[in-house]
């Protein structure tokens, strides 16, 4: 990211506040580890796709959560 990015766009200063992202979109320093680096992008990238997708922001009902089916083992013949 550019520096000062956040600086440039207000909307985008108050939407990384509202859903706590600062620590998250960040440049990163050359000392940083790869792990680091990936680990922060991915927390990220699950955050904004949270934000996004979210069912409620797009109109879709929202149905509790359905346990999936109780998976049968067959035995082997």
């Amino acid at each position: 990211m550019a520096p000062e990015y956040d600086h440039r766009n207000p909307e985008l200063r108050e939407f990384i506040k509202a859903h706590q992202l600062d620590k998250l979109m960040r440049a990163f320093g050359p000392r940083e580890t790869m792990t680091t680096v990936i680990e922060t992008r991915q927390e990220l990238y699950l955050r904004l796709f949270e934000c996004i997708w979210k069912s409620e922001r797009l109109g879709l009902p929202v149905s509790a959560a359905v346990a999936p089916p109780e998976r049968r083992i067959r035995p082997c013949r």
